[in-house]
């Protein structure tokens, strides 16, 4: 059977000679190799700038965490801070709030949750170390170091440079309006039974951050835990 001249089958089709193939020149190669290294350095690049965004990230999370930590254990020590009187060694019934610029006494109420232990929580707060603590006894204690030992401790935050502490007063001046009338001091005066209308708390850090607290000690605007007069008129 004879086949029409025009039509060819697969086997009969022409073939390249064995050494015909086309062959990659040295500038395509060199061209090919620097575009996978410009690859490669861009996503090394991308990794990196991905694991540095990552580890700054949950820096930012641990700051965030200790500084919650921080801000319940302030709000639990000031918004329930109530006046107290001790008697001291010469058997006179002193405040025991104590208020300087980098230290603080006070009391402060507490869920019962031992019948012996009461409601109520005798802490100082101070930095120590870079340490920024609170300690209290569920006694009144004339010095804590001395006096108590049942002392407990609870670090607050870590890294702290220094803490400062500043007292809201109300001045009894009538004639100043409401601003002019709203006092803050570096020391609470002792000899006063009656609270400050507030506490500003401002943690220095080591790494230079600074970071600001404000809590009132008053459950309403001029509401206060027992007897208080605002300061006299300053001259």
């Amino acid at each position: 059977m004879s086949r029409p001249p025009h039509v060819r089958c697969w086997w009969s089709l022409p073939t390249a000679p064995r050494g015909a193939r086309r062959r990659f020149t040295l500038l395509e190669v060199i061209i090919a190799v620097t575009l996978l290294l410009l690859i490669v350095v861009a996503l090394v690049g991308f990794g990196r700038e991905m694991a540095r965004s990552w580890e700054k990230l949950r820096g930012e999370h641990a700051r965030f965490r200790s500084l919650l930590v921080l801000d319940r254990a302030l709000d639990g020590l000031l918004s329930n801070a109530v006046p107290f009187t001790w008697p001291n060694e010469d058997g006179e019934a002193v405040p025991f709030f104590v208020g300087e610029a980098e230290y603080l006494r006070l009391v402060t109420l507490h869920p019962v949750t031992q019948a012996d232990e009461g409601a109520l929580r005798f802490a100082e707060v101070f930095v120590h170390n870079g340490l920024l603590q609170v300690s209290y006894t569920v006694r009144p204690y004339r010095e804590l170091q001395a006096d108590s030992r049942e002392v407990r401790t609870t670090v607050l935050a870590t890294g702290v440079d220094r803490v400062e502490f500043s007292y809201a007063d109300w001045s009894g001046d009538e004639s100043g309006d409401w601003g002019n009338r709203l006092l803050w001091v570096d020391e609470w005066d002792i000899e006063r039974k009656e609270l400050p209308l507030a506490v500003m708390v401002t943690v220095w850090w080591d790494d230079g951050r600074v970071e600001s607290w404000l809590r009132r000690l008053a459950s309403g605007y001029r509401e206060r835990w027992g007897k208080w007069e605002p300061a006299e008129k300053q001259e």
